[in-house]
C-alpha cells in the first residue's frame, strides 16, 4: 500500500535508506535507483522526490559524485541527519 508522506518524512526516508546501506562519503548509491525505490512506496511522483534530493544536495546533506548520477550522505552532518531521521521517520 502506497503512503502519502510529507516532505520531511520523505527526506527522513531518504536518509534512513542511505544510512542503513552505509552510503556515507565515498560509498555511493545510484541517484535514479534511489528515486525509483522511494517513489514505489509513495503516492508522490518523481518530481517531488527529485526536488527533495536536489535540495539536500544544495544544503550539502548529500554529496553528488563526480559522474553526477551517484550520491551519498555527507559524513560532516552525520549527527544532524540521524537526529532528523529519528524525529521525522514515519
Amino acid at each position: 500500500m502506497k503512503k502519502d508522506l510529507s516532505e520531511d518524512e520523505i527526506r527522513a526516508s531518504i536518509i534512513d535508506k542511505l544510512d542503513r546501506r552505509g552510503k556515507w562519503g565515498g560509498c555511493t548509491q545510484n541517484k535514479d535507483l534511489l528515486e525509483k525505490d522511494i517513489m514505489s512506496k509513495l503516492k508522490h511522483d518523481g518530481k517531488v522526490v527529485n526536488k527533495i534530493i536536489e535540495n539536500m544536495i544544495k544544503g550539502q546533506e548529500l554529496i553528488l559524485g563526480k559522474s553526477g548520477n551517484v550520491i551519498s550522505l555527507n559524513p560532516r552532518f552525520s549527527y544532524q541527519l540521524r537526529k532528523f531521521r529519528d524525529q521525522n521517520l514515519p
